[in-house]
């Protein structure tokens, strides 16, 4: 059994064997578009963003993990990322102005700032959750 997946429940076993795999692909990916598109800063963020939207795509069709809390916070994740590699391309030269540059830099950091905020408000209300159930 693949930990996180839901390998007994699916008609298609492969989904669930595939998940870890595409999680691992997408960090192969990152490596050599860094390392090969040094210089082509938009073909970077166009492959880590066809990436994202691809495993949006992957994790809403075949449900692969156990839970369904688990792949909508997988495809929470993975729309954030697909939102900030947008935001990225206003880094790029297609927005010469500096204040727009500057305003985009808020937006990623309070999407980003978003994200992880919502990570802590399910970690602390399960926390909280099972310290009450552990108190009674």
């Amino acid at each position: 059994m693949i930990e996180g997946t839901d390998l007994e429940k699916k008609d298609h076993k492969w989904t669930a064997i595939m998940t870890p795999v595409t999680f691992f692909l997408r960090r192969i990916a990152f490596v050599i578009t860094v390392v090969t598109l040094k210089d082509c800063l938009w073909g970077q963020i166009a492959i880590q963003n066809f990436i994202a939207l691809f495993m949006v795509i992957f994790l809403q069709w075949f449900k692969p993990l156990d839970s369904k809390f688990s792949n909508n916070m997988e495809s929470f994740n993975e729309c954030t990322c697909l939102a900030l590699t947008y935001i990225l391309i206003c880094f790029s030269d297609f927005v010469p102005e500096p204040e727009m540059r500057h305003i985009m830099g808020n937006y990623y950091i309070g999407l980003t700032l978003g994200n992880i905020g919502i990570h802590f408000l399910f970690m602390f209300s399960a926390n909280y959750t099972s310290l009450k159930k552990a108190y009674r």
